[in-house]
This record gives structure tokens, C-alpha cells and sequence, in this order.
């Protein structure tokens, strides 16, 4: 009886844990997708000619920048709008100069 009773209260614990998980992850994926609309929306608004090549992404709040035939002073706008953005931890740079 008593080790059953501890195998109830064990897998509850995991179930509840497991669950906790899951909403966690779900409110950090809506978290990173505003992050990322939010970053979207200033390299269109201040690199008008340049958004649309650049691929943006966030997880856990690290925005990263993809794309080809940038300047290097373009890079630099691109980087330093993104690390402005709120929620933003730290911008990984994939920018391609070219």
C-alpha cells in the first residue's frame, strides 16, 4: 500500500513538473515570436531596401540575423536595431558581407 502510495505521488509529481514544462515552453515561444515580429518591424521600418533579405529568428530571446550582400555598415544597423528591440538577450549575427 505505502509503495504504491509513493508511486501515485512520484508520477504526479513528474505529470505536474511535465506540464509546467510545456507552459513554460509555450509562453517562451510567444515571448521569442513577438520579439521577432517586433525586430521585423524596425529593420523595416529603418532598412526599408534591406528587411526582406534578412531572415530573422529568436529562441530563449537570442535574435538571429541571416542573409547575404550586406554592407558592413548595413550589418552594423541590422545588429545594433536588433539589440535595441526589448527582450532581446544577445543577437547572433549570421549577416553576410558581399
Amino acid at each position: 500500500m505505502t509503495r504504491n502510495l509513493l508511486l501515485t505521488v512520484a508520477v504526479t509529481g513528474l505529470v505536474a513538473a511535465s506540464s509546467f514544462a510545456v507552459a513554460e515552453d509555450v509562453a517562451t515561444s510567444q515571448i521569442d515570436a513577438q520579439i521577432t515580429q517586433q525586430v521585423q518591424e524596425k529593420l523595416a521600418t529603418d532598412e526599408p531596401s534591406l528587411s526582406p533579405h534578412i531572415l530573422v529568428s529568436t529562441r530563449g530571446g537570442v535574435v538571429t540575423l541571416a542573409g547575404p550582400g550586406m554592407t558592413p555598415q548595413d550589418i552594423d544597423k541590422a545588429v545594433r536595431d536588433a539589440s535595441e528591440t526589448a527582450g532581446v538577450v544577445r543577437v547572433d549575427n549570421r549577416l553576410q558581407a558581399g
